[in-house]
């Protein structure tokens, strides 16, 4: 009985902890320098730049819109892409913050 409390205290702590660790939301635009169009469909990849690993990808929506959601602390690089348009490359810190809004993202197309 005494071993069941103590795993059950261990258990509980770790569950703590887990719930503890601070994740963050990152949101942003797609637009064209052109015409100033949001773009749907861009791909968005968020890398980390400690072992230059994909954490994630999405596509924007049909607004231009795009969302990581459960982000962990680091240092990350995004990279938004979109057919005929130049990447854009961006380097950023996530140090806690519940949301970070990057705000609107400009492409600029290949012509």
């Amino acid at each position: 009985m005494k071993s069941f409390f103590i795993a059950a205290i261990i258990l509980f702590a770790k569950s703590i902890s887990i719930n503890a660790q601070q994740v963050t939301t990152i949101i942003g635009v797609i637009k064209d320098t052109s015409n100033l169009q949001r773009l749907d469909g861009s791909i968005i990849s968020l890398i980390n730049t400690k072992d230059s690993s994909l954490f994630s990808f999405v596509r924007t929506d049909t607004s231009g819109n795009f969302r990581f959601t459960k982000v962990p602390k680091g240092k990350y690089k995004l990279s938004a892409t979109h057919t005929g348009f130049h990447p854009y490359w961006l380097s950023f810190n996530v140090i806690g913050q519940s949301v970070i809004h990057l705000g609107e993202i400009f492409v600029r197309d290949n012509s």
